[in-house]
């Protein structure tokens, strides 16, 4: 029995060091380890997809450059933008497809404070003179309200989902909407001589909002897609792409799209950083 069950640990310890070694020598073919998923976690507000990452809940977040940058500058140290932006496309004013009256005041009232120099102060006062878009070439018409029915009551009803800082937020502790899109809406409104009042509408359901005449216009850092042009009508006038934020210090390395594969990624609801993360899917196998 002993002679037995010492020929029989020989025989074992044979095994694991020819395993060993054969291992050692790249001994045996494998296949390269298939990329896992992304993990997606959606949510109705940027912050709170931001809060996942501050709680190691997270390994990044996609959010429009502009917004992740300036969530990096607001958390003291402890999240970094990582790469460039990449996929960089305009945003656009969103109007109901029959409102072509109202398109062709905006555009004209757009064309006059870029053309007086107040669209670049807007940008400069938010730091993103990189978005500006250029006016279209030649004098542009003067605005004005009249024979454009949303504009009878002597208000311009815009929609923004105001939690997206700094394209359009509330100021810390008030209501007091602030930011890029609110700065142009006014902007706007004086050009055509009438007040104006925005509408916090949850961005994954803004476009139905306008289509439901909730509002008159959209303004809402919402990129310009084909899909979207299907819905309703856009008049570009700033461009953005898409930002990666991380924990600060990059422990998970990531640099691009396809590092995140694998990994735990929050984002905004209806954005298309959702779109983006749903096609690198794709290619995450």
């Amino acid at each position: 029995m002993k002679r037995w069950l010492r020929h029989s640990l020989l025989l074992v310890c044979v095994v694991l060091v020819a395993a060993f070694v054969a291992s050692a020598c790249g001994g045996g073919e494998e296949k390269p380890a298939a990329k896992q998923k992304i993990s997606i976690a959606t949510f109705d507000q940027n912050p709170l997809a931001v809060e996942q990452l501050r709680l190691g809940r997270a390994d990044a977040v996609l959010a429009d450059f502009p917004v992740a940058a300036n969530d990096a500058r607001l958390s003291e140290g402890k999240l970094e933008v990582v790469g460039t932006q990449f996929e960089a496309a305009p945003y656009g004013i969103g109007l109901r497809k029959d409102s072509t009256e109202l398109n062709a005041a905006i555009n004209k009232a757009l064309q006059a404070i870029m053309n007086s120099g107040e669209y670049d102060k807007i940008l400069a006062d938010w730091g993103l003179e990189a978005g500006s878009m250029s006016p279209t070439a030649g004098a542009a018409a003067s605005p004005t309200a009249a024979g454009v029915p949303e504009l009878s009551d002597g208000t311009l009803q815009v929609g923004s989902d105001i939690s997206y800082a700094p394209i359009e937020f509330y100021e810390e502790g008030t209501q007091n909407a602030t930011g890029l899109d609110i700065d142009l809406a006014n902007a706007l409104a004086r050009e055509l001589g009438v007040k104006v009042e925005f509408v916090n509408t949850g961005f994954d359901g803004i476009i139905g909002a306008l289509q439901a005449n909730r509002f008159d216009v959209l303004m809402s850092a919402m990129t310009i897609t084909a899909a979207r042009q299907k819905e309703i009508d856009y008049i570009p006038y700033f461009t953005a792409g898409t930002g990666i934020l991380v924990p600060a210090g990059n422990p998970k390395n990531i640099q691009t799209l396809a590092d995140l594969c694998g990994k735990n990624v929050a984002v905004q609801l209806g954005t298309i950083q959702v779109d983006q993360l749903n096609a690198q899917n794709e290619q995450c196998s």
